[in-house]
């Protein structure tokens, strides 16, 4: 899928509650609060589901996990 692609998926769940699946086998579930050509923006009010952490750097709201579109495998509605 090209990154086009992703972005529009991505903005078509703006404000809706989703789980994330990322390349690196990590899954996030949480409600996307934005979108650019390169970040997908959850509220982090739920935590990453998965059994690994993630280091977000550059972003100081605890509460809020940025995703590299790059790196997102799938997208779901929950």
């Amino acid at each position: 899928m090209e990154m086009d692609e992703i972005f529009y998926a991505c903005r078509n769940c703006l404000n809706r509650r989703v789980r994330v699946y990322m390349r690196s086998g990590e899954i996030f579930e949480g409600t996307v609060v934005n979108v650019d050509p390169d970040y997908l923006y959850l509220d982090g009010s739920s935590a990453s589901i998965s059994s690994k952490k993630v280091k977000v750097k550059g972003f100081f709201n605890p509460l809020i996990t940025t995703l590299v579109l790059f790196d997102l495998l799938a997208i779901a509605l929950i």
